[in-house]
């Protein structure tokens, strides 16, 4: 079984397990792309030797090899139909993914995609009412254990899709409490190894919520059928339940290799040597609700993503600025929910048509949320 597979965001957390994974697979990787990360996509390409690598416009001259082809991030699409792939990973954080997304989509190249900014942004034009099979392979573990459990199942015949989250670092926390938490108490995950940016999103369940609104999107399937259970395991990854009252669940290891290597290897399973799940040893399985009072911004952003139009890329932005902004210790972790919601009431509703308008609301969302950040601190 030989592919061949391009990775966006081949630098990242999932793109460097994506890029590992693909070789011992033994495929071939014909395109990267890396949004800066000069020396990462250079030691890539001198192992992979890909037909072309994608930097940002402004990098692009600091790459020099002689049989891959230099692309600017912003016309990567254009190297995607010169080589053809049979698979093309979405793992690239932010919104520079969509046009690529939309031209795989519209020429039937099948794609693995964890991308959900772009999923969210723009949901409504790529994805709503829209069925594309087995050509979009979801790679959150979320979403790609709904994908696996509903194989072979008749959407009608859906009652409920129940995606699991950990309930991050402050479960069980109260509100006083999570006033004094600082970066290193946010990033200690219990169960997940993730980059920064996902990692602060899991503790405050905005991740979570995102999660909700791409099961919506990847799945066709109405917010008021989907739900969120902590599973404190992290063993199970998602749960349906159909009308006859039988749920079927996924089982395994958090680990991002897996879903990965599912995207991969589709429609085959391959045997590799990942970490297996010992039902034995783990002894049992907890499941909690959702703790909303703690966490407000779960149920905020949902409200906001339902009406759709305008607050869906504003909902990324917003999150994008307020989460670099506590990384880098210029706010609080509370004041990413109080910004938020403050900001967000502001935001008016407008259809949105196409990929450039809601790419024109993100970057218009996000220089705003800098200056209004910018003016409360």
């Amino acid at each position: 079984m030989s592919k061949r597979i391009v990775i966006f965001g081949s630098t990242g957390t999932l793109g460097r397990k994506s890029f590992d994974l693909a070789l011992k697979l033994g495929f071939k990787i014909v395109g990267l792309t890396a949004f800066k990360n000069l020396e990462g996509i250079n030691k890539q390409a001198e192992i992979a030797k890909p037909s072309f690598i994608a930097l940002d416009g402004q990098f692009i001259h600091n790459f020099e090899s002689a049989n891959t082809k230099v692309c600017a991030l912003e016309n990567v699409h254009e190297c995607l139909l010169e080589v053809k792939p049979d698979l093309v990973l979405f793992l690239a954080s932010g919104i520079s993914s969509a046009q690529s997304i939309k031209v795989c989509i519209d020429n039937g190249i099948r794609i693995g995609i964890a991308n959900k900014e772009s999923i969210i942004s723009f949901g409504e034009i790529l994805f709503e009412n829209r069925e594309y099979g087995d050509n979009v392979i979801p790679i959150d573990s979320e979403a790609s254990a709904v994908f696996q459990i509903l194989k072979g199942e008749e959407k009608e015949s859906i009652e409920k899709i129940i995606i699991t989250a950990s309930g991050g670092p402050f479960f069980g926390y109260k509100r006083e409490t999570l006033q004094r938490v600082n970066l290193d108490d946010v990033l200690k995950h219990p169960n997940w190894q993730m980059g920064k940016k996902i990692t602060v999103d899991s503790a405050n369940l905005v991740n979570k919520a995102f999660e909700i609104i791409e099961t919506h999107f990847l799945f066709n399937v109405p917010y008021s059928i989907i739900e969120a259970l902590v599973q404190r395991e992290s063993v199970i990854h998602a749960m349906v339940e159909f009308v006859d009252g039988e749920i079927k669940a996924l089982l395994s290891k958090p680990d991002m290799l897996l879903p990965i290597q599912y995207a991969l290897t589709y429609p085959q399973r391959v045997e590799f040597n990942l970490q297996r799940l010992d039902l034995a040893s783990l002894g049992k399985l907890t499941f909690y609700e959702i703790d909303r009072e703690t966490f407000p911004l779960f149920d905020v952003i949902l409200n906001y993503a339902m009406l759709g139009g305008t607050y869906l890329p504003s909902i990324v932005a917003i999150d994008e600025v307020l989460v670099e902004k506590f990384i880098n210790g210029e706010i609080k972790f509370l004041d990413i929910e109080r910004l938020f919601i403050e900001f967000l009431s502001k935001v008016e509703y407008q259809k949105i048509g196409s990929l450039e308008e809601a790419k024109f609301v993100y970057n218009e969302i996000k220089n705003k949320v800098i200056e209004f950040v910018r003016r409360k601190i």
